[in-house]
């Protein structure tokens, strides 16, 4: 959910692809893959990897304005990931945006991590399931 003070689209969750020596984002000698919010948004990682977003909105969309209140009360939602090769397919639905981003890796790290986060979010009862 976005907190009470969010009040901008790109106040909401997002995922983080990415790599770092200790694990942390934004740590020391961090390098993103990936980053998605939930509205749709990405930004590029051109060195380190290409991303391709598809981005639909089907009926259930109402809006920016419904958008970011469904927002500020909270909704379940479930990324999916699947790796194929040098493929990380990121796909997710949310008040009526349908979104699937393809990470191609350009340069191969060590590992790669996800981090769940956001500007102006709570986000809670995380689970992982294989």
């Amino acid at each position: 959910m976005s907190l009470p003070t969010a009040r901008l689209v790109w106040h909401t969750a997002y995922v983080d692809i990415f790599y770092s020596p200790d694990r942390m984002p934004e740590g020391e000698g961090y390098k993103e893959y990936a980053f998605i919010r939930l509205d749709g948004e990405n930004w590029e990682a051109e060195e380190l990897a290409d991303n391709k977003t598809i981005v639909n909105r089907n009926d259930d969309f109402d809006g920016w304005d419904s958008w970011k209140e469904a927002n500020k009360k909270g909704f379940d939602c479930t990324v999916h990931f699947r790796v194929e090769g040098n493929k990380i397919i990121t796909t997710t639905q949310n008040q009526g945006i349908s979104l699937r981003n393809i990470t191609t890796i350009l340069v191969e790290p060590p590992e790669l991590f996800v981090s769940l986060t956001g500007d102006q979010c709570a986000i809670t009862n995380i689970r992982i399931k294989d």
